[in-house]
């Protein structure tokens, strides 16, 4: 029997690491899945546009299933639109005209501490999607419970756990792995207290205060410190670092091309300090300590998960400088063990991953359970890059012709 064709919704994108690369290998995910041969993805386009009856046609008249995610897609004012509530741009009517089985697989409800509740829309779609869908895995249990809260009581038996598959990144990437990594005193930390943070009653500059001051407390004592940046907005932080007197390098993992090539920079990484939510999946699913400066729900979920809530850090509370050092030094001291650890969880994780691949694939018809998979070669990763580039410049093309044609009608 032939893989069964699916159609991706995805985001292609170079400004944000953790949307660069999650959608790429939730496709390998599926692609690897029982000695590749239950799934293969021969259509993608990126969810944030609009979504027009042509598609529609073309999905139903073409493809086997429709595939949505991953990602924090559950979020109302990333890509704002009057007609699902939420990042996905696709109508109630259009929503029901698809006729051919959906799959959400590892989205995640991304809604800010304080923000605005959902929409009446967005409750309305998402319980239609419930509806229609063969499968719907959110990628933490935070975002399974918050979620089934907005669904009809009769939907919720529906939601599931389906992580990210950024955590299982050793599995699907073992080259990338680096087994007999040693402890060292060297951590990147990622931060951002951006304008939804700031609108949750965040102290910004009381926030880098003491990240700085617990940063320059680990180079005291030895700590080799550098900051990264998974997207631009987090280039501030480094410009904050360096005015409060911490003399750090900064070290870019965003807009490269080389898409596969910033885990090489995480695998290596002893510890990762961080506040987005990939900024701490990525280097876990490379068998890597993290330490998560909550400003995210998504953050303690994730953490929560693991079984390692107690290496969030809650920034609201005041002098929590010298928590970061104490607990980037307990991980230092237990790096081993730890990693002994995170690696059993990763291996939990696998295996959710995998029953629940083997659940579509009998609700779509096919008999295997083979709880396996088969990575991509390193050439195999070459061409899925070469893919994914050349989506990504023939979307950003579009988007430069809709946005010179819109510009044209408004001078008009």
């Amino acid at each position: 029997m032939d893989p069964y064709k699916l159609f991706h919704f995805d985001i292609k994108t170079l400004g944000n690491y953790g949307d660069t690369i999650l959608f790429e290998m939730v496709r390998e995910t599926f692609n690897s899945f029982s000695n590749r041969e239950a799934f293969y993805f021969e259509g993608s386009t990126n969810l944030r546009d609009a979504v027009y009856p042509r598609l529609v046609s073309a999905i139903n008249d073409k493809y086997d299933a429709v595939v949505i995610g991953g990602g924090g897609l559950f979020l109302s004012d990333t890509n704002p639109n009057q007609k699902s509530g939420w990042q996905w741009n696709c109508s109630i009517e259009l929503l029901r005209a698809i006729e051919k089985p959906i799959i959400v697989f590892a989205v995640g409800n991304n809604r800010f501490l304080e923000q605005a509740d959902f929409s009446e829309k967005f409750i309305e779609h998402v319980n239609l999607l419930a509806e229609k869908s063969i499968f719907f895995g959110l990628r933490n249990r935070g975002s399974v419970e918050t979620i089934k809260e907005y669904l009809r009581p009769e939907l919720r038996h529906k939601v599931v756990y389906q992580p990210c598959p950024t955590t299982i990144s050793s599995k699907l990437c073992p080259d990338l792995y680096v087994p007999d990594l040693a402890p060292s005193r060297h951590l990147g930390v990622q931060a951002l207290i951006g304008k939804r943070q700031l609108a949750a009653g965040f102290d910004k500059p009381g926030i880098y205060d003491e990240t700085v001051k617990g940063l320059k407390a680990l180079k005291s004592k030895g700590w080799d410190v550098e900051v990264f940046a998974n997207a631009r907005g987090d280039l501030a932080f480094h410009n904050e670092a360096v005015e409060r007197g911490l003399d750090v390098p900064l070290k870019n993992v965003y807009q490269t091309r080389q898409i596969f090539q910033a885990m090489n920079y995480f695998a290596k990484l002893p510890l990762t300090v961080g506040m987005r939510g990939h900024a701490q999946m990525i280097p876990f699913g490379l068998g890597n300590p993290i330490l998560s400066l909550f400003v995210h729900n998504k953050l303690r979920w994730f953490l929560r998960d693991i079984g390692l809530e107690e290496l969030c850090i809650d920034v609201r509370q005041k002098n929590f400088a010298d928590e970061i050092v104490d607990k980037s030094e307990w991980i230092y001291n237990n790096f081993a063990d730890l990693r002994v650890k995170l690696m059993a969880k990763q291996d939990e994780m696998l295996q959710v991953t995998m029953n629940n691949l083997a659940d579509i694939h009998h609700a779509l018809g096919g008999k295997s359970r083979m709880a396996a998979v088969a990575p991509y070669s390193k050439f195999e990763r070459k061409l899925a890059q070469a893919v994914y580039l050349a989506g990504f410049d023939r979307e950003e093309l579009v988007h430069a012709q809709q946005a010179a044609k819109a510009k044209q009608a408004a001078a008009r």
